[in-house]
């Protein structure tokens, strides 16, 4: 497999099973990684668990957990603390409402 690391971070970006590279970054068929940042490793085995983000790689430690990784809010979340600020609001107005009658 190809894994694809930010050099000075060292954390995994991507995870192939083809990536070579091209003339303006490194191709993995889909789409082109761009940048001077991105270091290419041949790994035999990917360990269950890594991913994207959430691992980092360096080849003389193997994988390891990426420390700094925080999950993207789903849009589910998004529109629930959307929902929450607006009940707020509404209660807030509630009370005040309820304070001057």
């Amino acid at each position: 497999m190809k894994v694809l690391v930010n050099k000075y971070t060292h954390v995994v970006i991507d995870i192939r099973e083809v990536a070579e590279f091209v003339e303006n970054g490194i191709s993995v068929g889909d789409c082109i990684y761009a940048g001077d940042y991105i270091e290419l490793h041949d790994v035999a085995d990917i360990p269950t668990g890594v991913k994207p983000q959430k691992s980092c790689y360096k080849t003389d430690v193997g994988f390891y957990d990426n420390l700094n990784y925080v999950p993207p809010e789903s849009e589910e979340i998004i529109t629930l603390k959307q929902r929450v600020a607006d009940l707020e609001l509404q209660i807030s107005q509630l009370l005040t409402q309820g304070g001057t009658t």
